[in-house]
Protein backbone atom coordinates (compact mmCIF):
# COMPACT_ATOMS: atom_id res chain seq x y z
CA UNK A 1 0.00 0.00 0.00
CA UNK A 2 1.40 3.39 -1.00
CA UNK A 3 0.55 6.37 1.19
CA UNK A 4 0.89 10.10 0.53
CA UNK A 5 3.93 10.08 2.83
CA UNK A 6 5.71 7.57 0.56
CA UNK A 7 5.22 9.71 -2.57
CA UNK A 8 6.39 13.08 -1.26
CA UNK A 9 9.68 14.58 -0.21
CA UNK A 10 9.87 16.72 2.93
CA UNK A 11 12.57 18.94 4.36
CA UNK A 12 11.68 18.09 7.96
CA UNK A 13 9.81 15.31 9.71
CA UNK A 14 8.41 16.19 13.15
CA UNK A 15 7.59 13.21 15.35
CA UNK A 16 4.78 13.73 17.85
CA UNK A 17 1.63 15.82 17.70
CA UNK A 18 1.84 17.26 21.21
CA UNK A 19 2.04 21.00 21.86
CA UNK A 20 5.73 21.25 20.96
CA UNK A 21 5.45 19.13 17.81
CA UNK A 22 2.39 21.01 16.58
CA UNK A 23 3.94 24.42 17.18
CA UNK A 24 7.25 23.40 15.60
CA UNK A 25 5.44 22.06 12.54
CA UNK A 26 3.40 25.25 12.30
CA UNK A 27 6.47 27.52 12.43
CA UNK A 28 8.44 25.44 9.93
CA UNK A 29 5.63 25.23 7.38
CA UNK A 30 4.74 28.92 7.85
CA UNK A 31 8.32 29.73 6.83
CA UNK A 32 8.14 27.69 3.63
CA UNK A 33 9.82 24.52 4.86
CA UNK A 34 8.13 21.34 3.60
CA UNK A 35 7.13 19.66 6.84
CA UNK A 36 5.33 16.45 7.75
CA UNK A 37 4.03 15.72 11.24
CA UNK A 38 3.91 12.07 12.32
CA UNK A 39 1.62 11.13 15.23
CA UNK A 40 1.09 7.57 16.48
CA UNK A 41 -2.47 8.19 17.66
CA UNK A 42 -5.38 8.43 15.26
CA UNK A 43 -6.39 11.88 16.52
CA UNK A 44 -4.08 14.83 17.19
CA UNK A 45 -4.71 16.79 20.39
CA UNK A 46 -6.68 14.14 22.24
CA UNK A 47 -5.31 12.86 25.56
CA UNK A 48 -2.15 14.94 25.17
CA UNK A 49 0.58 14.23 27.68
CA UNK A 50 3.29 16.86 27.55
CA UNK A 51 6.36 16.09 29.60
CA UNK A 52 8.11 19.22 28.39
CA UNK A 53 7.92 22.75 29.68
CA UNK A 54 5.63 25.16 27.88
CA UNK A 55 4.60 28.68 28.79
CA UNK A 56 1.25 29.96 30.00
CA UNK A 57 0.98 31.67 26.60
CA UNK A 58 0.66 28.26 24.93
CA UNK A 59 -2.45 27.50 26.98
CA UNK A 60 -4.22 30.71 26.02
CA UNK A 61 -2.98 30.85 22.44
CA UNK A 62 -4.01 27.28 21.60
CA UNK A 63 -6.92 26.93 24.05
CA UNK A 64 -5.27 24.02 25.86
CA UNK A 65 -7.17 22.61 28.85
CA UNK A 66 -5.72 23.52 32.25
CA UNK A 67 -6.27 19.90 33.27
CA UNK A 68 -3.20 19.10 31.15
CA UNK A 69 -0.96 20.88 33.70
CA UNK A 70 0.74 18.29 35.87
CA UNK A 71 3.13 20.63 37.68
CA UNK A 72 4.71 24.04 37.44
CA UNK A 73 8.30 25.22 37.46
CA UNK A 74 9.34 26.97 40.67
CA UNK A 75 13.07 27.35 40.11
CA UNK A 76 15.92 25.87 38.11
CA UNK A 77 19.64 26.16 37.53
CA UNK A 78 20.68 26.86 33.95
CA UNK A 79 24.15 25.85 32.74
CA UNK A 80 25.87 27.37 29.71
CA UNK A 81 28.08 25.26 27.44
CA UNK A 82 31.04 27.01 29.13
CA UNK A 83 29.93 25.76 32.55
CA UNK A 84 28.54 29.06 33.89
CA UNK A 85 25.64 28.44 36.28
CA UNK A 86 22.71 30.87 36.43
CA UNK A 87 19.73 30.46 38.75
CA UNK A 88 16.22 30.90 37.36
CA UNK A 89 13.45 31.94 39.71
CA UNK A 90 9.82 32.39 38.74
CA UNK A 91 8.31 35.79 39.56
CA UNK A 92 6.53 34.28 42.60
CA UNK A 93 9.85 33.02 43.99
CA UNK A 94 11.52 36.43 43.54
CA UNK A 95 9.20 38.10 46.08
Amino acid sequence: MTTALNRKTYDVMVIGGGPSGLFTSFLLSKNGIKTVLIEKDSEIGKDVVCSGVISKEAFTRYKLPETAIVGSLKDAELYSPGGIKSPFLTPKRLL
